[in-house]
């Protein structure tokens, strides 16, 4: 099993994903959830509602971290790389009584991501080496 399939196997068993974005000047963004899906070696897709600046990041700087860990935080990985693809999937807009009017509207997404490095994440010391 590659590194890469260890991670996505963790996505599914219930842990949080998470998102790391930043904007053309560096600014940096972390959007929680959305489901993990391996394409082939190199690419993962993930579906979620993505924020206004998620989105805005993206489309200003491609280059993204995802991260998949256990809940107790003592095994998870960082998936680095760079946002190749998005598909608007739907679009919530109006649906909650209480959303306020000038308020833009919610969009799932789904992200091609090709993946660059597979690293260890956990909440004791590691390395920034590759995943092993």
């Amino acid at each position: 099993m590659t590194e890469l399939t260890a991670a996505i196997d963790l996505s599914k068993e219930d842990t949080p994903v998470f998102l790391a974005t930043s904007e053309a000047g560096g600014q940096p963004h972390i959007m929680y959830g959305g489901t993990l899906e391996q394409m082939d070696p190199n690419h993962v897709t993930l579906e979620g509602w993505l924020c206004l600046i998620t989105r805005q990041n993206i489309e200003s700087n491609p280059y993204v971290s995802l991260v998949v860990r256990d809940q107790s935080g003592t095994r998870g990985f960082q998936l680095t790389g760079a946002v190749e693809d998005v598909a608007e999937l739907a679009v919530l807009n109006g649906y909650a009584p209480a959303m306020q009017e000038g308020v833009l509207p919610r969009t799932e997404r789904k992200l091609v991501i090709r993946i660059d490095k597979v690293l260890d994440f956990s909440r004791g010391p590691h390395t920034d080496e590759p995943a092993k």
